[in-house]
């Protein structure tokens, strides 16, 4: 009996998204994130073009 693709699909993107949640950021791409905003970029809009969350985001400022 052959295993389930089911099982094997959402295993491999439960590690997907493990690794892009521990991927680390260089501070030039933090830092383009944080002038976009203060530039008067709305808050989602720089976050979804670097794929973070507003977490993130605030995470990052508040350093």
């Amino acid at each position: 009996m052959s295993p389930d693709p089911r099982i094997h699909a959402i295993g491999k993107l439960a590690l997907q998204m493990a690794a892009s949640s521990s991927e680390a950021y260089l501070d030039d791409q933090i830092i383009s994130v944080l002038c976009d905003h203060e530039a008067g970029v709305k808050i989602a809009d720089p976050c979804r073009k670097h794929g973070i969350s507003d977490a993130i985001f605030f995470n990052w400022k508040s350093m």
